[in-house]
């Protein structure tokens, strides 16, 4: 996952791109790319990658399509807790953005609200 936190960027657990594994928990990772302007944070992104060396021979690649999605997807489930998640641009990076958190509320039924049926209880 990732967080945008006080004008910066936490990336989480990006390791398996780091070192050379055959374990089938080690498949996908992701390769950040972040752009700087006069010291301030302009833009973050990740490459989604296939790290599963049976089939990359220790050569990490972009993932396809249909995996890069399911990345995305696994990723944000880590990421909107914090309030961030990846959105896809053009290309093979997606960006990754800070959300709003949601509010939760709670609506409360009132004579006027409800169904006719119970009224004329």
């Amino acid at each position: 996952g990732a967080e945008i936190y006080h004008g910066g960027v936490i990336y989480y657990s990006l390791g398996n791109y780091a070192f050379g594994s055959y374990s089938q928990s080690s498949v996908t990772a992701g390769m950040a790319r972040i752009w700087f302007e006069n010291g301030k944070l302009q833009k973050a992104e990740i490459l989604p990658l296939n790290v599963f060396n049976i089939d990359v021979h220790f050569q990490p690649r972009p993932l396809a399509h249909g995996p890069a999605y399911a990345f995305a997807r696994e990723f944000n489930n880590f990421s909107e807790p914090l309030n961030t998640r990846l959105i896809k641009q053009p290309g093979l990076f997606w960006g990754i953005e800070k959300i709003e958190p949601v509010q939760d509320t709670v609506l409360l039924a009132t004579k006027t609200q409800r169904p006719e049926e119970d009224q004329k209880k």
